[in-house]
């Protein structure tokens, strides 16, 4: 099940969610608020990539986006090798437009960009690729990949 936007905002002022695809959604019990947020982050994501994937029906380009395990850990925990923090939420390794693919960074509330997030995606649009930070909507995700899709597609040679 997709959440429309409406309902994504309600969610969002809410605090909840409901089960989606068999998998709890609602956000773990903690005191900190970036708990919280990261939590947001991640319904937001899910309800990005079920949508892409009934997208890919009709546009098979949609299938091969991806999420970007970018660092992020637990207290107690080692950060795995390669993973880097600030990078992108998503990536979508599709050359539209003159780019080589689109970065995705998701944001909910006021939760501010962190200053390795706009350093990433300076020297990603740097090295040819197109940045996009969306804030609380998944269907302004959508809708910037669609923009994106419809670009003039890019050949290689």
């Amino acid at each position: 099940m997709a959440w429309s936007a409406e309902e994504f905002t309600k969610l969002i002022n809410r605090g909840s969610v409901s089960v989606a695809n068999g998998i709890d959604l609602s956000p773990a019990p903690s005191n900190t608020a970036a708990a919280r947020i990261e939590n947001l982050e991640h319904c937001m994501q899910t309800v990005v990539f079920e949508r892409c994937t009934m997208l890919a029906a009709l546009y098979p380009e949609y299938s091969l986006v991806f999420a970007v395990p970018n660092g992020q850990f637990r207290p107690g925990q080692r950060m795995e090798a390669g993973l880097k923090a600030g990078v992108p939420d998503i990536f979508w390794p599709v050359a539209r437009g003159g780019y080589h693919g689109m970065f995705i960074e998701l944001k909910v509330g006021r939760n501010p960009l962190q200053q390795k997030q706009q350093q990433w995606i300076d020297r990603l649009e740097m090295e040819g690729f197109f940045c996009v930070v969306v804030r609380n909507d998944p269907e302004a995700v959508i809708a910037e990949m669609e923009s994106y899709r419809k670009l003039s597609i890019c050949s290689t040679g």
